[in-house]
């Protein structure tokens, strides 16, 4: 209840606001590219579809990388004074860290697809891809560790321009398929 938390849910807002509109644009150019918008069905179309290099998603990875980092707090613009300690401190530590859990795992359900269990793979199965799981879970957190790294410093007026071009970015990717597939 003080001035400070305030300021922090407000600068959390903002940033959110800025971040919502790359992870949609990201969100139809998966929709466009597999036809679903469906996390399981995109990743398993991802997944039988031929490796070769596609523009679209390597213009959409680097907007979900941003809106990932902005997601879970990773780039923060100042230093928040905590407004609590103890057990509620902990509580928002721990949902910090599954949210970044879990935008770890969509990322690597979505670029890195290969050695994902389906759901009728059976226990033999899941057994053998989730270690392949947790391997790819431990590279990209360093992937995004490194990024929060080269981006610790940014102010609050970069996040912005940071989230413009995540944005921007991922509109390139998703006019990128509609040329290609000869839509626009």
């Amino acid at each position: 209840g003080t001035a400070a938390g305030g300021r922090a849910a407000a600068r959390a807002m903002g940033q959110d606001g800025f971040a919502l509109p790359a992870l949609l644009l990201a969100a139809m150019g998966f929709a466009v590219l597999t036809g679903s918008t469906a996390p399981d069905v995109i990743g398993a179309t991802l997944q039988e579809a031929a490796l070769g290099p596609r523009l679209a998603l390597a213009l959409l990875l680097p907007a979900l990388l941003a809106v990932a980092l902005a997601g879970t707090g990773q780039l923060s613009s100042g230093s928040p004074v905590p407004e609590a300690s103890g057990r509620h401190l902990a509580l928002w530590e721990m949902q910090r860290a599954l949210r970044l859990v879990l935008w770890v795992a969509l990322l690597q359900g979505l670029f890195v697809p290969f050695g994902t269990a389906f759901p009728d793979a059976g226990l033999g199965g899941w057994l053998t891809a989730l270690p392949l799981w947790c391997a790819k879970l431990l590279l990209l957190t360093v992937v995004l560790a490194v990024a929060e790294a080269n981006l610790a410093r940014l102010r609050k007026r970069r996040m912005a321009e940071m989230m413009g071009a995540a944005a921007l970015v991922a509109l390139l990717g998703v006019a990128w398929l509609f040329l290609s597939a000869g839509v626009a």
